[in-house]
């Protein structure tokens, strides 16, 4: 089942004072870099991170923007020694441990994610003065994802209700929460969580498509309904055809089936293999 993961990266965006090896141009630099951020300009914000590094290597807030350029191109290695470095100058920097939770879930390394997601959970429970509801949230909703990418549904369930009291309107925990509930084969649960989604993110074929892999299981027609709506949102979902497709072939709909079928392996004929049975299954007479 697939559910996002909600990798939300928190960038500090702010001015501060810094102290000494060299403060007054590690600040500048730092600022600089801030500046290059906001307006978009990664690579110079990356050689502006550098400066202020280089002038001041205490500075934990370069280090975790420097880290996010980081991750954002791609260099997951990197940027978890920034991270690292942030929560080594700052023992209880709760974005540190956050972000850093991020990379490790984005690499499948789910025991070293889960940890610093717990060490994150712990920081924000105590609600300092950098407290962040959202990544409070995001906390316990990446430590469930890190627990069902295990297998664990049933453990990371506690995660997903926390984040849902934390932020009530966050569609990732509600569709995290959707998928553990259908793994754990409650079906109308997650339904319902799925539903609750989409009331705040409408557009989002991504929900749909897994609101009808549960009705599936309870409600046909409700299915093909979900079905028909990934592919008007996305007309190029090669298997939200192939699997209205086996849910009309199910219902004894074989041309429509047979149709959706054809279209799905046209769209992406590597599905030819997966759906090889339901075809001819379809052009049985």
């Amino acid at each position: 089942m697939k559910f996002p993961t909600c990798l939300v990266v928190v960038l500090i965006l702010f001015s501060l004072s810094v102290f000494g090896q060299d403060a007054p141009k590690g600040a500048e630099a730092y600022n600089r870099g801030l500046q290059f951020q906001e307006d978009g300009d990664s690579a110079n914000a990356l050689i502006a991170y550098d400066a202020a590094i280089a002038a001041n290597p205490k500075l934990a807030d370069a280090y975790n923007n420097r880290a996010n350029i980081k991750l954002s191109n791609g260099d997951v290695h990197g940027a978890i020694a920034d991270f690292s470095r942030v929560v080594e100058i700052k023992p209880a920097h709760a974005l540190g441990y956050y972000n850093r939770g991020n990379a490790y879930l984005g690499k499948g390394e789910y025991d070293p994610a889960t940890a610093d997601f717990s060490k994150a959970i712990e920081i924000f429970n105590g609600k300092g003065e950098s407290y962040d509801r959202v990544a409070h949230a995001m906390s316990h909703n990446n430590r469930g994802n890190a627990l069902s990418a295990k297998g664990d549904w049933k453990k990371a369930l506690p995660d997903y209700n926390r984040a849902i009291e934390i932020l009530p309107r966050s569609y990732e925990a509600l569709t995290s929460r959707g998928a553990a509930r259908h793994q754990l084969n409650d079906f109308a649960g997650a339904v319902v969580d799925y539903t609750s989604a989409l009331e705040i993110v409408p557009k989002n074929a991504l929900i749909y498509m897994n609101r009808a892999g549960a009705f599936t299981e309870i409600d046909k027609k409700a299915a093909i309904a979900d079905y028909t709506k990934v592919i008007e949102l996305d007309p190029k979902n090669a298997e939200a055809y192939a699997l209205r497709g086996t849910v009309l072939l199910s219902n004894g709909k074989k041309a429509e089936a047979l149709a959706d079928l054809r279209m799905a392996i046209q769209l992406d004929p590597a599905l030819k293999r997966d759906y090889d049975e339901y075809l001819r299954e379809a052009l049985k007479k």
